[in-house]
């Protein structure tokens, strides 16, 4: 029985985590995936307690009140994958036998604790959600138990039960409900446990009819908390992919400019003209804190000397780029964006002046002695 128990339970385990692999697929699939998780991420510590109801041996013959009994304890889990979660739960129950001879119900001690898998039916079948505040788990679990104690009536007729120790198989249904940030949580599970028919002591009671197995069902509520990730979230996160369709404007505007750069070098328009005109040339850095594309007051002045030098000639140029290309592109045109809006719409820059480059290499030297140039470089 003991290996059959170990079997079923790597099976259900295998089982589930092929079903979490497929869904990983489908997320990344969708342009998304989730965060990388560390071994100290995604735990929680609770208690649960509520009734539970034996079955197996003698007891069709008692009482149906007297087959119920409490339970309550604690319990510690971890969520492994977004399909799944694994849990130990030690519980105490108040357990119900019955004495043939007697006609009598009788109660016994138990101590018990499981190593459960809880295979998230709602994750597999729709998908992973964030925000999902509701969610249906299966449990299936094997664990050991200790019974002991007298009956409850302490008549010498009832033997006492010294301590025993049995394996048990666990299977149930459990609800989980997410309160406000996934902090904390509410559940209710409902679950047999399956032993051996000697389970109930009556062994010990001369009981002259025996099942093959025994057992009871539990049905508790419980109350989670859920400790805080290394990223500050209590749950699993998705990590949004780079949407490459907001830069294309972009880069088809720096498309158009160097093709009609290309065709005035083909077919220049050679004049000749003498004009004196006192022209510039700006060399800046606007600086942004890490990992942030906000412009900071302190930039301020710097953003002043970019308008001032580009406002003075009709066809001044400012050109955005960095020194580095090895940084984080999603992050440069973001910032570079902010460079640019900050000159439009506050330092009235008009827009046809302003170049983005990604590579400032790729910015040809214009010693052009018509026209202010800025050269506005972005922190990587």
């Amino acid at each position: 029985m003991k290996k059959l128990l170990i079997m079923l339970f790597l099976a259900c385990l295998g089982y589930t985590h092929t079903m979490a692999q497929s869904i990983h697929s489908v997320e990344l699939n969708d342009g998304k995936h989730l965060n990388n998780t560390k071994f100290s991420d995604n735990w929680y510590f609770g208690v649960n307690g509520g009734g539970l109801f034996a079955w197996g041996n003698a007891l069709t013959k008692a009482d149906f009140l007297d087959r119920f009994g409490a339970t309550g304890g604690l319990q510690l889990g971890k969520k492994v994958s977004t399909a799944g979660e694994v849990r130990l739960q030690a519980l105490y129950g108040y357990n119900k036998g019955y004495y043939i001879p007697l006609k009598k119900s009788y109660g016994f001690n138990e101590i018990s604790l499981s190593l459960d898998w809880l295979p998230n039916f709602t994750n597999i079948f729709y998908g992973y959600k964030e925000d999902r505040r509701c969610t249906f788990s299966g449990v299936l679990g094997i664990g050991g138990s200790d019974i002991w104690g007298r009956p409850y009536t302490n008549r010498s007729e009832y033997p006492l039960l010294t301590h025993k120790y049995f394996l048990f198989a666990k299977v149930g249904l459990r609800l989980d409900y997410a309160l406000k940030n996934d902090k904390y949580h509410l559940n209710a599970e409902l679950t047999n446990s399956f032993y051996p028919s000697t389970f109930d002591g009556a062994a010990h009671l001369n009981t002259p009819k025996r099942t093959a197995m025994a057992g009871h069902a539990n049905l508790m509520v419980g109350f989670t908390y859920h400790f805080k990730n290394s990223d500050g979230s209590r749950n699993f996160t998705y990590s949004k992919g780079l949407d490459q369709s907001k830069y294309d404007n972009i880069n088809d505007e720096i498309n158009r400019l160097k093709a009609q750069i290309d065709e005035k070098k083909k077919n220049p328009n050679i004049q000749i003209n003498k004009i004196n005109v006192d022209v510039k040339t700006l060399y800046t850095t606007v600086a942004f804190p890490a990992k942030n594309n906000t412009i900071e007051f302190s930039q301020k002045p710097t953003m002043y000397n970019i308008a001032k030098n580009a406002n003075v000639h009709d066809n001044d140029i400012v050109y955005i780029s960095r020194k580095k290309t090895t940084g984080n592109v999603e992050l440069f045109k973001s910032r570079a964006e902010a460079v640019k809006k900050e000159l439009i719409d506050n330092w009235n820059v008009a827009e046809s002046k302003i170049v983005i480059e990604d590579n400032a290499d790729n910015i040809e030297k214009d010693n052009s002695n018509s026209k202010n140039i800025s050269y506005v470089f972005i922190n990587d």
